[in-house]
């Protein structure tokens, strides 16, 4: 092959590259997130949702694309909170302010995976959320998440 040849070959397998990158992170792969309220931020459609874990709470922030606070108001939103060996809690989210809130007994988890399932546009949309601690008191530690859409 030509050296012209082989240079357009491989600036078209990194364009394609980058372009598949680009798709892959709108269609669901964990972005980095800066938590306005020291939680975990995950993408949900055209917003963001953060979960901030307390020893008896879990806090849920809707926000913008730049990270800001939401409404809350008139929201209906759930949690499905699954413990390492204790049984899953399904809890219903109240508001609290700028925030909604549900009760839950985490003081001694080390771990939890909560999904969040809140209804935004007209749609009940989840974003799924896998908290560890860190190794201290209650700090964040690593997470992973992502997001489904549930039209109703």
């Amino acid at each position: 092959m030509s050296m012209p040849k082989q240079v357009g070959v491989s600036l078209l397998l990194i364009t394609a590259l980058v372009a598949r990158t680009g798709w892959a992170d709108e269609h669901g792969k964990e972005h980095a997130h800066k938590a306005p309220h020291g939680g975990i931020v995950q993408t949900v459609g055209k917003y963001h949702v953060e979960l901030v874990s307390k020893d008896a709470e879990l806090n849920v922030y809707l926000l913008d694309a730049n990270e800001k606070t939401l409404p809350i108001e008139g929201r209906e939103a759930k949690v499905v909170l699954q413990v390492p060996k204790r049984e899953k809690q399904n809890l219903v989210l109240t508001p609290a302010g700028e925030f909604l809130r549900a009760a839950a007994d985490l003081k001694d988890a080390d771990a939890f995976v909560a999904v969040v399932s809140i209804n935004l546009d007209g749609a009940l949309q989840s974003a799924r959320f896998a908290w560890k601690r860190a190794g201290g008191h209650g700090e964040h530690g690593g997470h992973e998440g992502g997001h489904e859409e549930h039209k109703h």
